[in-house]
């Protein structure tokens, strides 16, 4: 076939008018591009500095110091059962003022009645009141805005946010709440500001993150310990009621001399049974509470419904007995009280007769603990009576104990818990801090000594990953 001449297409092109033509608008028009001169000097203009700043540090800091504080910071004070004022003075070992912006006053009084403690601790006569000249301006935006104009403040907050943005302003100190204490960052330390990290915090990071070979050649075992020992003979009846080796093996330790570490005084057959009571009985009583109410429809059951919902056994954390915890005012209240177990009043109370206390058991809080979690340093001042020895045993997996002394700057102790073993905090250790930074695999699995097929079947797959303390105190005095 004879090729076709190929004919050229043509293309209508879209004329375009050009940018600097006179019909487009004066404002639309291109405009002409400015030679530079390289050699011209350049001007930066660079925000004004305060005079009080040398670098970053601030000169107008220094007693008394004045502290505007933000109104979160007022309600984790109240959760943490801090006295502003004299927490402040602790903190910074000097007068402090606290301030408080119209703004914040203006959140505080918006968040209606729950918050009318916040209120009233902010009226009293010991705060200044800093008055707000703008309007509708965000409180975080006011104190930002304040602290950038006059460097002679600290800030006192537990808003993420707001800190973020306070970090970016050179030579402003911020406070916060951490360890139910007051702290502070960017303090210079000619004011002798404390420092972030205490003993007590050093050591639970330490055993918290270090390698396991590397910490149990520190830790104190109570096979290993040389200090002094007491072994009580114990009564037949209590022996046989609670399946106990016949002698009761009791250490003291020079450093704390009030705490008694009691090795495990049960058979394979008493382990069990508190292991059955944790897991079967506790969590399913009527007047008990958990973590888990509101949660799971089937609390009467747990146990039974976690054999078919292997995440419900996860989120068990804690269940309490007798007085209830409440953990967002960390009181016990009298309208807040429950049945407590006969069993282990039974059991306490004739384990402090022996040991030479008296004790009458009120409240007991059953942690669970699965492998990974811990148990941050704290005290157990919600009670009301302390003259009250406090019972600590533990059953399943082990732990990483840390004791101290009144103060976070002590240096703790770390002692090996391992199933069965028993602390009692008496006198100068009851309200010594404490911690259990990490959870152990044990080697004395007690609980599977003659047992039979059907229990270990039930609760040794539970027991192979978690760590179980049940902790009874007195509440109040008789």
């Amino acid at each position: 076939m004879p090729n076709k001449a190929k004919k050229a297409r043509t293309v209508a092109k879209k004329k375009m008018i050009s940018l600097r033509d006179s019909r487009i608008k004066k404002e639309e028009r291109k405009k002409p591009k400015i030679k530079i001169d390289k050699l011209e000097l350049k001007v930066n203009h660079v925000p004004q500095v305060s005079s009080a700043l040398f670098f970053e540090f601030n000169s107008q800091l220094g007693p008394p110091f004045h502290v505007i504080v933000d109104t979160n910071f007022i309600n984790f004070s109240i959760k943490n059962k801090l006295d502003v004022v004299k927490s402040m003075m602790d903190c910074l070992y000097a007068k402090c003022i606290p301030y408080i912006t119209d703004c914040v006053m203006g959140e505080l009084e918006k968040l209606g009645g729950k918050y009318r403690v916040a209120l009233k601790i902010v009226k009293d006569q010991r705060f200044e009141r800093l008055p707000c000249t703008h309007k509708g301006t965000y409180a975080d935006d006011c104190i930002v805005e304040r602290i950038m104009q006059h460097k002679c403040y600290i800030v006192a907050t537990c808003d993420k946010e707001l800190r973020r943005r306070i970090r970016k302003i050179p030579g402003v100190p911020i406070m916060f709440i951490s360890h139910h204490r007051y702290n502070i960052e960017r303090m210079p330390d000619a004011y002798g500001a404390p420092k972030m990290m205490s003993a007590f915090r050093d050591s639970f990071k330490y055993y918290r993150s270090g390698k396991i070979e590397d910490l149990m050649n520190s830790v104190v075992c109570f096979e290993n310990l040389a200090w002094s020992n007491r072994d009580i003979v114990l009564p037949a009846n209590f022996v046989e009621r609670f399946s106990l080796h016949k002698v009761l093996i009791t250490f003291t330790i020079p450093e704390q001399p009030d705490l008694i570490c009691i090795k495990c005084p049960f058979k394979a057959e008493g382990i069990r049974y508190w292991i059955e009571k944790c897991l079967k009985t506790y969590p399913s009583i009527a007047e008990s509470k958990s973590n888990l109410d509101g949660q799971l429809n089937v609390r009467e059951s747990w146990w039974e419904h976690s054999k078919s919902h292997p995440d419900a056994r996860k989120k068990l954390r804690w269940v309490t007995m007798g007085y209830h915890h409440n953990w967002d005012t960390k009181e016990y209240a009298e309208d807040m009280k429950g049945e407590f177990p006969s069993e282990m009043r039974e059991f306490f109370v004739n384990l402090a007769k022996i040991l030479g206390k008296e004790f009458d058991p009120q409240a007991v809080i059953v942690n669970y603990y699965p492998f990974g979690s811990n148990l941050g340093p704290h005290r157990d001042d919600s009670e009301k009576y302390f003259n009250a020895p406090l019972f600590s045993m533990s059953i399943g997996q082990g732990a990483i104990f840390l004791i101290g002394g009144e103060t976070m700057d002590v240096k703790p102790i770390p002692m090996l818990l391992n199933c069965g073993d028993i602390l009692v905090m008496d006198g100068s250790s009851r309200l010594a801090y404490h911690a259990v930074p990490r959870i152990i695999k044990t080697e004395e699995e007690h609980w599977k000594r003659k047992a039979d097929e059907r229990w270990v079947m039930e609760y040794v797959s539970y027991l192979e990953n978690h760590r179980i303390n049940i902790n009874v105190r007195q509440v109040t005095k008789v």
